[in-house]
């Protein structure tokens, strides 16, 4: 006899469209700090793109990183969110808090990145494609983006709602 487990996750588009808010905000900081990398039609792209991986279940980790692709991809400055379903049920942080830029060579670019998650990975190739379509977002295993980190981590709010929650991070080159 087989016992076999199933269990629904009961994230609202509510509780997406929140937490892609917060993440929204602190974009846009980013972009205050680096204009010449990020403008707001890309931010707006990347807002779409988080809410649709978070509905789905798409991504465990999401990065958005400045760094410099002539320099063995050197991170100079990222901002990195885990995400999870586990959360309490309330709407807890806000997102856009003021970045401090950071000098950075002419040759440094914008690179948005994800860790898909488990259950993505599981998924045949033409679900995987559907959950990624107009995203701009390739397949898994498709990216060849390899950070090199030389600098520190700094704790961030957490923002959530409902089950859904995604823990900030900033990394500073140093």
């Amino acid at each position: 006899m087989t016992l076999v487990h199933a269990f629904t996750l009961a994230v609202t588009q509510a509780d997406v469209l929140y937490v892609s808010h917060q993440i929204t905000a602190d974009l846009k900081q980013l972009a205050a700090c680096y204009p010449r990398l990020l403008d707001a039609d890309e931010i707006l792209r990347l807002n779409t793109a988080t809410g649709i991986f978070m509905l789905n279940d798409a991504a465990e980790c999401l990065g958005f990183s400045v760094e410099d692709p002539h320099d063995n991809s050197l991170v100079y400055h990222e901002l990195r969110y885990d995400i999870s379903y586990s959360g309490s049920g309330g709407r807890m942080g806000l997102g856009g808090a003021t970045l401090s830029s950071l000098r950075i060579p002419p040759t440094a670019k914008f690179t948005p990145w994800v860790r898909w998650s488990q259950f993505m990975l599981s998924q045949s190739p033409s679900e995987q494609r559907r959950i990624i379509q107009g995203t701009g977002w390739g397949l898994p295993g498709s990216s060849t983006f390899r950070p090199r980190y030389q600098g520190s981590w700094t704790t961030r709010p957490t923002y959530g709602s409902g089950l859904l929650e995604a823990k900030s991070s900033e990394y500073r080159i140093g």
